[in-house]
């Protein structure tokens, strides 16, 4: 064991070393199945917000503001989406209000 004589010490790492990690934690089989799987389920989403809806540049600053700003564009993505099936499907609104109040029951 070394003994130090100052009260701190230097640990230097190279800049660009978290991202060789990731480049290696993602290279494996697993990682490129469930970062495809991802490219169909998240990523789709984010691709509309940015693309349909225009929000590829929030002009907010702040974590607490960004997050506030994220839940309504999601909550209001979640909304139109819902219409849409129970446009898609002719089901009764009033029917579907039933099935969540039930779920959210249960």
């Amino acid at each position: 064991m070394k003994c130090y004589t100052t009260n701190h010490r230097a640990i230097t790492r190279y800049v660009h070393e978290v991202t060789y990690k990731v480049e290696r934690l993602m290279s494996t089989k697993d990682r490129i199945k469930d970062y495809k799987l991802r490219s169909k389920t998240v990523e789709a989403h984010n691709g509309t917000f940015k693309r349909i809806y225009n929000y590829d540049y929030l002009p907010i600053v702040g974590l607490k503001r960004v997050q506030n700003q994220m839940f309504t564009i999601v909550a209001s993505y979640n909304l139109i989406r819902l219409f849409n099936l129970i446009k898609e499907n002719k089901m009764d609104l009033h029917s579907v209000i039933s099935a969540i109040k039930f779920i959210s029951l249960t």
